[in-house]
């Protein structure tokens, strides 16, 4: 027993000296993509080498090689929070402003930031950490955007030498399903477009920023609208496809992302994995492009036009409403409308129809008078 007890003081003496390093879970668990078999891999090469002989390659989504997947973009009820979505890919787009110092050698320009976050929900590969992917995501974004001149810094300002807008676009990757360049860029854009800044009044030296309820807000001035178009390179450039999937990403030699306008104007070209291709391969690439940032273009419209006539819908109502209570206290029957201006109609008329029945009834008066008199 008294051996027993002194091996385990010792034991004991000996834990407490050196304490034992205990990791957190968060670090001991650590996440990885799923892995690629090379069976799949084969797959996806043979699959596109075979509809390459005939001219039209194959993939296993049974899309075409230059046909694209389903884009959507959904606006959220503050101005600059929009969710763009390619496929089952998903980034999060949202625009803030504040006010800030200029620089002194150019006291009328404003700022633009740019902040690409890869959500651990997104892909089980993205660390919390700043990746190689977040580094270039956010200069695709300064490339496509500051490089190319899209947004007027000039604008941005509010009093020069003192005050001007920073506007920060933050960009929030919510799942990876590959093609994340042109769903970054695209959820950029439309948050730029979709977002409103406060109006700005000035007397003398006073700046006043006036509240959205106090003054309508103004939005960005920006000079041109680049979308990108990423193609996946195989074969050394004898196979090239549109917006790959992050499975067709694993197996590609690399990507080109062509960032275009709707004037048809290269604004950037970024390959990756120092990918070359020939001159007629590379002029292919960039029609193939041009036709993909018209789509989304056209997209970008129709879904910011639907926005837009929802807000204003929601404000017809709200003047339908007005208008409603103030034609049932004048004594005016109201249908319901679709506009503003029909309702304003009816309002005028009933006010001009007012002063008219006051002064009926004033002849009425006198005539009933004028008829009891005779009566008499």
């Amino acid at each position: 027993v008294l051996s027993l007890s002194s091996t385990f003081q010792s034991t004991l003496q000996f834990a407490l000296a050196y304490p034992p390093t205990l990791t957190p879970v968060t670090q001991q668990i650590k996440m990885k993509d799923r892995v690629i078999a090379s069976c799949e891999k084969q797959l996806v090469l043979d699959a596109l080498r075979e509809g390459a002989a005939n001219d039209s390659p194959f993939r296993l989504d049974a899309r075409t090689a230059e046909q694209s997947r389903l884009t959507q973009l959904t606006f959220g009820d503050e101005y600059g929070v929009v969710t763009a979505q390619i496929g089952a890919t998903k980034a999060l787009g949202v625009t803030t402003c504040s006010v800030a110092a200029p620089r002194d050698d150019r006291p009328t320009e404003g700022f633009v930031f740019y902040d690409v976050v890869l959500s651990p929900m997104a892909s089980a590969g993205f660390a919390a950490r700043p990746s190689n992917e977040i580094v270039e995501l956010t200069r695709l974004l300064e490339r496509v955007f500051r490089e190319s001149g899209a947004l007027d810094s000039e604008s941005l300002c509010i009093a020069a030498g003192s005050k001007v807008w920073a506007i920060r676009v933050k960009v929030t990757v919510i799942n990876d399903d590959g093609n994340l360049e042109d769903a970054v860029v695209l959820a950029c854009l439309a948050s730029l477009l979709h977002f409103k800044r406060p109006f700005v009044s000035m007397e003398g030296d006073k700046v006043t920023i006036h509240t959205n309820d106090e003054k309508a807000p103004v939005s960005l001035s920006i000079h041109h609208r680049p979308l990108c178009a990423t193609m996946a390179v195989f074969d050394s450039g004898a196979i090239t496809v549109l917006d790959p999937t992050k499975l067709e990403l694993a197996v590609a030699d690399g990507t080109l992302t062509v960032a275009m306008n709707p004037h048809n104007e290269l604004c950037s070209i970024t390959s990756s994995n120092g990918l070359v291709l020939s001159g007629p391969k590379m002029i292919a690439v960039v029609k193939s492009a041009g036709k993909r940032t018209e789509v989304l273009l056209q997209t970008l419209a129709d879904a910011l036009a639907k926005d837009q006539k929802k807000r204003r819908g929601g404000t017809e109502t709200l003047a339908t409403s007005i208008l409603k209570s103030s034609a049932e206290d004048t004594g005016i029957s109201t249908m319901a409308t679709d506009g503003d201006e029909e309702l304003e109609q009816q309002a005028v008329e009933g006010d001009a129809q007012q002063p008219m029945s006051d002064s009926g009834d004033e002849s009425d008066g006198s005539d009933g008078g004028d008829n009891s008199e005779d009566k008499e």
